[in-house]
């Protein structure tokens, strides 16, 4: 299957199609070392903007080349989409920043009490987030059988925008998950009479924990410590600690993320960079 087979497969209108397949012909004539990497479209974007393509024309040719690789992908002509972590967007721009370090994740980590049911569960769920780097979708979807305390380990599974992995829990997770297990958890359940076999459970009907819960968290321990500002920022932070730690590769299973690129933009020795290079208006996903 040619690029214009798959795209009108996908329905593509036929100008469409022509302006896909002109856009992929005139980045791979100007990809002379035929390298496709994040950096490789940064440079792609740069170059775009040296010709004098306006910020409407340059999202298109990424949205375009987003298609082509995802083709190479799918016909393994290519190991991963380089375009997806680039989305041309209105002259914003998110790259992760006001990061955490190690000692402030464990004070906020600290600062959330025990005293409560619901607090308990609380502390688990943030412990999750600060030691395991676990993103609200997944906090959603971890199950009971997800816990192997005898062996120190948790299952994280995968959403439709994250890989599963396994990860070990922390010594200091152990007595706490234990307690939340046997104790804490059958409480909230009785109170709100139901059962269930998720991990983190909440005194309402709904199925989701995170309607409320999560927001209503951060809130209080904003209050004790004003720079954290949301769980993605604390997530941002231990991915960003783990590259430093475990290098690139392990950091991008333990995060769950599905390309190396999504991971790369954690990368501090390259963050500072970035801020000065991402100059054209694009958010990174």
């Amino acid at each position: 299957m040619d690029f214009r087979t798959y795209l009108l497969a996908k329905g593509e209108a036929l100008n469409t199609v022509r302006m896909r397949e002109n856009t992929a012909l005139d980045f791979e004539n100007w990809n002379a070392k035929k390298v496709a990497d994040y950096q490789t479209m940064i440079d792609y974007v740069n170059y775009c903007k040296s010709k004098g393509n306006t910020t409407h024309t340059i999202r298109l040719k990424i949205k375009s080349l987003d298609h082509y690789f995802e083709f190479l992908v799918k016909q393994k002509r290519a190991t991963e989409n380089p375009a997806k972590l680039l989305k041309m967007q209105g002259g914003t721009k998110k790259i992760p920043h006001k990061l955490l370090d190690q000692e402030e994740l464990k004070t906020i980590y600290e600062h959330q009490e025990t005293y409560g049911l619901v607090q308990k569960r609380n502390k688990v769920l943030l412990s999750l987030v600060v030691f395991q780097a676990v993103g609200s979708m997944e906090l959603e979807k971890i199950e009971l059988k997800d816990v192997d305390l005898v062996n120190g380990k948790i299952y994280i599974p995968g959403t439709r925008a994250s890989n599963s992995r396994t990860l070990e829990l922390k010594v200091q997770q152990l007595l706490l998950f234990q307690d939340y297990i046997t104790n804490t958890r059958r409480e909230i359940l009785k109170e709100a009479n139901k059962t269930s076999d998720l991990l983190l459970v909440n005194q309402g009907q709904g199925k989701g924990i995170l309607s409320n819960v999560i927001s209503i968290l951060i809130r209080n321990l904003h209050r004790l410590y004003p720079k954290l500002t949301s769980l993605q920022q604390v997530r941002q932070s231990v991915v960003t600690q783990w590259i430093k730690e475990h290098g690139l590769r392990k950091a991008q299973y333990m995060a769950g993320h599905r390309y190396v690129s999504s991971t790369e933009r954690y990368n501090e020795d390259r963050l500072e960079g970035l801020k000065k290079e991402l100059k054209m208006h694009y958010v990174m996903k």
